[in-house]
């Protein structure tokens, strides 16, 4: 592992009560969950946060997982996420400048999201992804596990990578890209999601 410091984040949405205030307050709604910088602080932090079981944070195929906040309003988490430190996980942050998207489905299994998931984490947090560099104007600033829902029904999930450049021909782009279809779609989850695409 490279010696980088990166952020632990999760994304929450409001459906009823706290809607209106959720909308015109979007940065307060992505929250740090923990911090690390070397493969031991990681496995720690790990090993000790929810958010490293898909299931116990988001939807576990059957049912949404619901919080509550210190106002005592339920409230859900959309999003995990995990961005380099001192970089805001949204494109406010203009050193976000693009994303590739990689559309999971609509996943019912939870060991198989997590599997997907923890093979994501562990080879950009291990360097065994591509895109995992100390150049601040190119590879990966950050990724995401998004849960997309329209009310209480389940829609599907998407991986996403976060880059530090948007020119299509950087080198590391194309890596990055190459490693979603070739590794997570085709050898992680193979024929058991037919319609993941990037």
């Amino acid at each position: 592992m490279q010696k980088q410091k990166w952020t632990i984040w999760e994304f929450i949405d409001y459906h009823e009560a706290k809607q209106k205030w959720a909308q015109q307050n979007y940065e307060k709604l992505c929250r740090k969950v923990a911090w690390f910088d070397n493969i031991l602080s990681f496995h720690q932090v790990w090993n000790r946060i929810p958010h490293s079981q898909v299931k116990e944070i988001l939807c576990d195929g059957e049912k949404f997982k619901v919080f509550k906040d210190f106002e005592d309003i339920p409230y859900q988490v959309a999003t995990i996420m995990i961005f380099k430190h001192g970089i805001q996980p949204m494109f406010e942050d203009k050193r976000n400048k693009a994303e590739l998207r990689l559309e999971l489905g609509n996943i019912r299994e939870p060991e198989q999201l997590q599997l997907i998931w923890e093979t994501f984490v562990f080879d950009v947090i291990s360097g065994n992804c591509p895109g995992i560099t100390d150049n601040e104007d190119e590879g990966i600033s950050g990724i995401r596990l998004h849960q997309k829902s329209q009310g209480a029904t389940l829609k599907g999930y998407r991986l996403e990578v976060w880059l530090l450049s948007n020119d299509e021909e950087n080198k590391h782009t194309k890596e990055v890209l190459a490693y979603l279809d070739d590794h997570i779609r085709n050898d992680i989850c193979g024929t058991r999601l037919a319609d993941a695409r990037v």
